[in-house]
C-alpha cells in the first residue's frame, strides 16, 4: 500500500527499483538502483515454470519480486501503490496496452 513515487525509496514513496534495493538490503544482500543495474546482476534467468519465491520479474523500465512461482509484489504506476497482485493480471494488462509485456525471471 506504500505510495508509488518515481525515485522514490521510502515509506513515504517507492518506485519499483527502490523497492527491490530496499528489500535486498534489508536481508543484508548488496543491490545497485536501478531496475537495468538489477537485472546486470541477477545470476541466471529462470524459466516461467521454475520461479519461485524471491525470484525477481522484469520488463524494461519495470521490476518486481514474486511472493511465489505466480503472485507480484511491485510498485507501480497504475495502481499509484506498491501492490500483490497475480502475475497473471500484470500480463493481461499488457495485452491491453495498459501495461508492460511479458516479463522474463531472474535469480540472484
Amino acid at each position: 500500500g506504500t505510495p508509488y513515487r518515481w525515485g522514490g525509496r521510502s515509506r513515504a514513496g517507492i518506485d519499483c527499483s527502490g523497492l527491490i534495493q530496499v528489500a535486498r538490503q534489508t536481508a543484508g544482500r548488496a543491490c545497485r538502483r536501478d531496475s537495468d543495474m538489477i537485472i546486470a546482476d541477477a545470476a541466471q534467468e529462470v524459466a516461467p515454470g521454475d520461479a519461485r519465491r524471491g525470484d525477481i520479474a522484469w520488463w524494461p523500465g519495470h521490476i518486481g519480486i514474486l511472493l511465489d512461482g505466480t503472485t507480484l509484489l511491485h510498485a507501480n504506476a497504475h495502481w499509484m501503490a506498491c501492490v500483490v497482485e497475480p502475475l497473471a493480471d500484470v500480463v493481461a494488462r499488457a495485452a491491453t496496452g495498459d501495461g508492460p509485456a511479458h516479463p522474463r525471471l531472474g535469480r540472484f
